[in-house]
């Protein structure tokens, strides 16, 4: 039988090892149960951007998860942009905005050959939308025009970026020009 004094060093030494016990099991959770820190959560989904250009090939784009850029070869005048190789147009949630080409940056994939329209840079071969037909990614709509392309964000914002009037936008309230 065990005196008073050995009860209490026994009682003490299982509540060490309970104690033990937990931190191990919590460690190994945490240790073996995280999923991998470089992989993206289960839930995430990996927007790829898409490249087109009209049948003119005067007009290319590049729809990704959070904007739209587009750029026009060949456009009579656009009193809205003061710098050279400047034919370019970005929508994103906030609008539409014509851009340097220096302050655009074009995702383009490892070892595609590339092409510059208006200063921006696109991968060569990108499909062609035919007019009429229109191209959707995260929210934003481009549709293709003989005039040029029209393309739209979720909350109803658009631009036109056309060879002879050049870059119009605005709001859900305003109608794009046709054509």
């Amino acid at each position: 039988m065990l005196s008073t004094r050995g009860r209490r060093w026994a009682t003490a030494l299982a509540l060490v090892d309970v104690v033990l016990v937990a931190v191990f099991a919590v460690l190994a959770v945490r240790q073996f149960g995280r999923p991998d820190a470089t992989a993206p959560p289960p839930d995430t989904i990996v927007v790829e951007p898409v490249d087109f250009t009209m049948p003119s090939g005067n007009v290319q784009c590049q729809m990704g998860p959070d904007r739209v850029v587009c750029a026009i070869a060949n456009a009579f005048t656009w009193p809205q942009v003061t710098c050279r190789a400047d034919h370019v147009v970005v929508l994103d949630a906030t609008g539409a905005r014509a851009a340097c080409a220096n302050e655009v940056t074009v995702v383009v994939g490892d070892g595609q050959q590339t092409v510059t329209i208006g200063g921006a840079v696109f991968p060569a071969g990108a499909q062609q939308l035919e007019y009429g037909q229109t191209q959707t990614l995260s929210g934003f709509t481009c549709e293709s025009r003989t005039a040029g392309v029209l393309c739209r964000n979720s909350a109803g914002q658009w631009f036109t970026l056309r060879v002879f009037d050049g870059l119009r936008d605005g709001g859900p309230e305003q109608t794009p020009p046709t054509g």
